[in-house]
């Protein structure tokens, strides 16, 4: 695929300005937002910065698509919250933490938004469009 991957370095808000540019200088086609608290509490702030310099970015949080992000894929936040739900049970019924075992996500959403797309000058294939969960028109 010749892609050349670049790390960029944003561990706070602050720094979300600086990684953008940082971007647009090394010509970066893309972006991709690991799963973080401080990404996802600032969703629609790095929504905003990825339409300031016209960088197509997906996020794992549902979330980012409904702030204005191009995409989102990631874990079911609801399904997840079950799991906690069922290892909490297991505590409360006397099961020690430490012995229960770690339950991956099971279930994920992938949510498209058509507008930012459009803005972007992109086109979603149709077959991404049904795989989707959500498509924010």
């Amino acid at each position: 695929m010749r892609l050349q991957l670049l790390q960029l370095e944003a561990r706070s808000p602050a720094d979300f300005a600086r990684a953008f540019e940082s971007a647009a200088m090394q010509k970066a086609e893309a972006l991709l937002a690991l799963g973080s608290p401080v990404f996802n509490s600032a969703r629609k702030e790095i929504a905003e910065l990825a339409m300031k310099h016209r960088l197509p970015t997906i996020m794992p949080f549902p979330g980012f698509a409904d702030d204005g992000g191009l995409m989102a894929y990631g874990p079911h936040l609801a399904s997840m919250y079950g799991q906690a739900g069922g290892v909490m049970a297991k505590v409360l019924q006397g099961a020690r933490p430490g012995e229960i075992p770690i339950e991956r996500p099971t279930r994920f959403e992938l949510s498209v938004n058509l507008k930012t797309a459009k803005a972007l000058g992109l086109k979603i294939p149709q077959s991404l469009l049904l795989r989707a969960d959500r498509v924010i028109e």
